[in-house]
């Protein structure tokens, strides 16, 4: 009887250091980037504290003034979203030539298969620019290109006290606020929505919040700050939202996308894959069911529709990077589109947050560390077959007798200790890794949330393997401990 038990715990033994190999691989193909998902994730993991605290971080000033030139510091930047590219993954139409099939490609690209055009088009012929038959079945959007500070040759400075997105959380929220010269709580101001979470922001003097422009200039008056206060407020209706962030673009920005990329500042990465780290688009954040669908959380300014400000106005007052009317429009319309904070339900939340996520170190962090963890996964691959293997000529040595009983007996002993020894491992490295990676619940920003939804889903795929090996580990030691008691600590039955 005894022999049954034994035979049971090694093929559990067996079985657990199986699904070990399993999770291994599963944490190898995470580690080497094998899938185009995978890659994004990583991303999204290394740029989410710079994303949140790019956002928080920002000041907002009450008053601003236009000039033709102001302090470097002082003067309000700009996105700049001119390279568009067609999004043509997971598209095999045969309208389309096969290089840009499955494929991101440049806007100024001939996709057209009957050749009626050439590669890189001049797209100030507008009209060959609209019959591309990429737009047809593509994704068509936007990337960020740089900032810039100049419009229509002239500045807008930011002047007074800034105002921080903690400060306002903080104390800033409630209809009332304390006089002190009156001793007494008087009703607030309503400014406008605050963040992305909808908090609305009170204060007692918002309603000085203006552009001074003068009077002498007209071009001044061309982009007609005073009449739609583009850095302060959007519009007189009692739902406006506050603007922190502004884009200039033909298409609707991206919910993820940035100035700054973490890791490739910070460390020697492979140029190809610095690029496809930048290269985010709509259909790769829709792989993680974090797709950019109506609601990317920048609307546009539609009231300032009339400025029509071209390419040809940006490039005519700001340095741009690698610029050519062979690959730009110069006639092409670019939209105002704006955002206010990344949000957070309360102040306790945000405190959370900068708890984990450290303001100087945007590496330092659990998201960071797991998609750049130094472990190497090959262990958990390697250890487990050999086990593997030697459990299973273990157990053919059993089952055939050919070995001794006394020598079987030493043997099993070691395989009971194993057993015991890989759970005390298996064990470790579980509770090692739930407590470096921590389970993260912050009510925040939706579009960041979905983030943290990643990692914590993620942080329990390095592990869920491993937690089911351990509890078959678990099975097996106790099929072990029923064989010993069974043959009173002898084998002297296993001979026959």
């Amino acid at each position: 009887m005894g022999d049954i038990f034994s035979i049971i715990s090694i093929f559990l033994f067996i079985f657990a250091n199986i699904l070990l190999i399993i999770q291994g691989i599963i944490n190898k193909i995470f580690e080497e980037f094998k899938s185009r998902k995978i890659l994004i994730e990583k991303t999204l993991y290394e740029q989410f504290s710079y994303e949140v605290y790019s956002s928080i971080n920002t000041p907002l000033f009450l008053d601003y003034t236009i000039t033709e030139d102001c302090p470097n510091n002082q003067k309000v930047s700009f996105a700049l979203n001119l390279d568009t590219y067609f999004d043509c993954k997971d598209v095999h139409n045969t309208d389309l030539l096969p290089s840009c099939r499955d494929n991101v490609i440049n806007n100024y690209t001939n996709c057209n298969n009957e050749n009626d055009y050439v590669n890189n088009v001049n797209y100030n012929d507008l009209e060959n620019f609209l019959q591309i038959d990429a737009r047809r079945y593509c994704k068509y959007y936007s990337k960020y290109n740089q900032k810039i500070s100049n419009l229509f040759n002239i500045s807008i400075c930011q002047n007074g006290q800034p105002y921080y997105y903690e400060d306002l959380l903080k104390d800033s929220l409630s209809s009332t606020y304390y006089d002190g010269y009156s001793g007494s709580y008087l009703e607030a101001q309503y400014c406008g929505i605050l963040d992305t979470k909808g908090n609305r922001l009170y204060l007692p003097n918002c309603s000085k919040i203006e552009i001074n422009v003068p009077d002498s200039d007209e071009r001044y008056h061309k982009i007609k700050i005073n009449e739609e206060k583009i850095l302060s407020l959007i519009n007189n209706s009692k739902e406006r939202n506050l603007i922190i962030s502004i884009v200039l673009s033909e298409n609707e920005p991206l919910s993820h996308e940035w100035d700054y990329m973490v890791r490739e500042t910070n460390e020697k990465i492979d140029d190809k894959l610095a690029q496809k780290r930048r290269d985010i688009s709509f259909r790769d954040l829709k792989l993680l069911d974090i797709g950019d669908n109506e609601n990317t959380k920048y609307h546009l300014l539609d009231s300032l529709k009339d400025l029509n400000i071209k390419v040809e106005d940006v490039s005519n007052n700001n340095n741009i990077k690698g610029y050519s009317e062979d690959k730009y429009n110069k006639n092409q319309i670019l939209n105002i589109y704006a955002r206010n904070y990344i949000g957070f339900k309360n102040i306790d939340e945000l405190y959370n947050f900068k708890k984990i996520f450290n303001n100087e170190d945007y590496k330092d962090n659990p998201l960071y560390k797991l998609s750049s963890s130094k472990h190497n996964p090959l262990i958990t691959i390697i250890i487990p077959c050999v086990f593997c293997a030697l459990s299973i000529v273990f157990l053919i040595f059993k089952i055939k007798n050919i070995i001794n009983g006394s020598v079987l007996k030493i043997i099993f002993y070691i395989f009971f200790c194993l057993i015991i020894l890989f759970m005390i491992g298996e064990l470790f490295i579980i509770i090692y890794h739930f407590v470096k990676y921590q389970k993260i619940n912050i009510d925040m920003d939706d579009k960041m949330e979905k983030v943290l939804d990643l990692y914590n889903h993620r942080r329990m795929e390095f592990q869920k393997y491993r937690i089911i090996s351990l509890c078959i580990n678990l099975i097996s030691l106790v099929f072990a401990i029923i064989s010993l008691c069974i043959n009173g600590g002898s084998y002297q039955e296993m001979q026959n």
